[in-house]
């Protein structure tokens, strides 16, 4: 349901709002799983309002509201850290096509790679939300203090951004069943000959999400490109290969601007 409203731009059906808000009077407002359902509809309401905003007035409201909105994503993922967390090694060795950046995160169970990436995927909407909106502001007459407030807001999205982008990559190579939750260190891990279509599908959107994002850099789409291609074509995820085309128009646009 949120999949379907963020990609056509559509707020949350209001009978389902009707019904969360309901069940919100039973449910355990601590845990970071109600409350990433709770978000993620926000998330669609706040993505859906930016495309009726036309006045100043609005845009600086509903800036005030992605931020709140940010932080809570951070807050969700503090508790995510202490139910499921996870480990982060440099230490394995392995075929740079299959590791970026040298980095491996290691989760307790492929569900809880999938809960962390949805969750991240969803900070990455806010965040573009306020890039977009923030860039609006910047583009019109404000003083100087203001431009001021706006630029250091603008560069801590860029970071947290980056975080969320760096992140999810470090999920691949165990989304992608190369390596487990207890390495063995003194193998050298490389590209599986094939994917199966679960766990391709387990990738393909968080890499289509780091890919189309502001913030990342021309290798970094060129490595996702490699990776969605290779998903695409052996577990014959049809997706993938779009995806890579997209992200690799996004690359050859971002070297024109």
């Amino acid at each position: 349901m949120t999949a379907g409203c963020i990609h056509t731009l559509q707020p949350f059906p209001k009978d389902m709002l009707e019904m969360q808000e309901e069940a919100t009077k039973h449910a355990d407002a601590s845990s970071g799983f109600w409350l990433l359902g709770v978000l993620a509809t926000r998330c669609v309401n706040l993505l859906s309002n930016v495309s009726k905003t036309k006045g100043m007035e609005s845009v600086l409201s509903l800036v005030e509201e992605g931020i709140v909105l940010q932080q809570d994503f951070q807050h969700v993922l503090g508790l995510f850290t202490q139910h499921e967390p996870y480990t982060t090694t440099r230490e394995i060795r392995g075929d740079p096509v299959l590791i970026y950046d040298g980095r491996i995160d290691l989760y307790m169970t492929p569900w809880a790679i999938r809960v962390w990436n949805n969750s991240r995927m969803l900070q990455v909407v806010v965040c573009e939300v306020l890039f977009h909106l923030m860039n609006r502001i910047l583009d019109a007459n404000i003083t100087p203090v203001h431009r001021a407030q706006i630029m250091t807001k603008l560069h801590e999205t860029f970071q947290i951004l980056s975080t969320l982008g760096d992140d999810m990559l470090a999920t691949v190579p165990q989304a992608l069943g190369v390596v487990s939750s207890a390495p063995d260190l003194d193998l050298y891990l490389d590209l599986p000959a094939r994917v199966s279509v679960s766990r391709g599908y387990m990738v393909v959107w968080s890499l289509y999400t780091v890919g189309k994002s502001p913030v990342t850099r021309s290798e970094t789409r060129k490595w996702i490109i490699t990776i969605l291609k290779h998903v695409g074509h052996t577990a014959g995820i049809a997706m993938a290969l779009r995806f890579a085309d997209d992200v690799d128009e996004i690359d050859k646009l971002a070297d024109h601007l």
